[in-house]
């Protein structure tokens, strides 16, 4: 078997699309998102992944275009059989845009529900048995949201986040400003709603600098999302106990140790840490676990082991969801 044909057998076969969805049960569907399904061959494991990026973020967070051998959770999964959904939020990246202060996590998690339904259905090419959430920060919120809300998904994997908040959170919020005023979104016609991290501040607020590529946050900051104020003016609302209680769903937790926006005062892992309180925020059926990265800040997709949490993932994931008929 030549390589070109061994690579045509090997590569997942993936899709761009965009899908329409309403921001609330009964509004009509007048916003679309962007998308890429990606699609392993021949594998049976059934199970799709839903990957929610985090704010000031898009779907390259997930699906990163420098060194992707290293820093593509799409494309490691794929190679373990599992199905992606990488799409861009709506209010970022190449997904539609409404006024700001529709753009919340409520909505967001409405929008999601209706992707995973999509899923399910077969509505996009095939009905698959599973779909589990993969989060990252507030895409991670969104997703304990979703599950909590919709009960439409068979697993959470949340990155990234925890209940708790560390000094790094104040420092991200004072980085962030108006999107119409940066260079990078000059022109865009935004609303004062719409945000995003102010130049030059990424490394700092997101990594681990220690253990980060230069050139990788160079290219973070070179391809940034949005937030809105719609989605800060919410955040303290949905990211409670009284939303995680109601998921009945098996959890995984992964965070990196220095992740200073959500740990607390002590690194994660350590007694006084934000990983310490986490389990009571769940219910016993979503069996938490935890798994705590070393050398790791809040991007753990970014960080030169970045392998490290995708292994971490793949193991949760290849125990709870084993190919059908295992």
């Amino acid at each position: 078997m030549d390589i070109a044909h061994l690579a045509s057998v090997l590569l997942p076969v993936c899709t761009s699309f965009r899908y329409a969805v309403a921001l609330a049960p009964g509004a009509p569907a007048d916003y679309e998102v962007a998308a890429e399904l990606c699609v392993p061959q021949d594998s049976p494991r059934d199970t799709v992944l839903l990957t929610v990026h985090g704010a000031t973020y898009s779907s390259v967070y997930w699906d990163f275009p420098y060194r992707p051998d290293r820093y593509s959770f799409v494309r490691y999964a794929n190679a373990a059989g599992y199905a992606t959904l990488n799409f861009d939020r709506i209010g970022t990246g190449d997904s539609d845009r409404p006024p700001s202060l529709q753009v919340t996590p409520t909505a967001q998690a409405y929008v999601h529900h209706q992707l995973a339904e999509a899923l399910r259905s077969g509505e996009l090419g095939h009905a698959w048995s599973r779909v589990v959430l993969v989060g990252h920060s507030l895409g991670s919120i969104i997703s304990v949201q979703q599950a909590a809300t919709y009960h439409d998904v068979d697993g959470v994997v949340v990155t990234g986040f925890l209940h708790t908040y560390g000094p790094g959170l104040p420092q991200l919020l004072l980085n962030i400003h108006p999107a119409a005023l940066d260079p990078s979104f000059a022109g865009s016609g935004l609303d004062l709603g719409y945000l995003t991290t102010r130049p030059g501040t990424r490394g700092p607020t997101f990594y681990y600098l220690p253990n980060a590529d230069p050139a990788v946050i160079a290219l973070d900051e070179a391809t940034k999302g949005l937030g809105t104020s719609g989605e800060l003016a919410e955040f303290a609302l949905v990211n409670t106990a009284l939303t995680s209680l109601q998921v009945d769903a098996p959890v995984l937790t992964v965070v990196g140790r220095h992740d200073t926006v959500f740990c607390g005062i002590a690194p994660c892992g350590t007694l006084l840490s934000g990983t310490t309180l986490e389990p009571a925020a769940y219910a016993p059926a979503a069996e938490l676990e935890i798994v705590v990265v070393p050398n790791a800040g809040h991007d753990l997709n970014l960080q030169i082991n970045a392998p490290t949490a995708y292994a971490a993932i793949r193991g949760w994931l290849d125990e709870r969801f084993p190919p059908l008929g295992d």
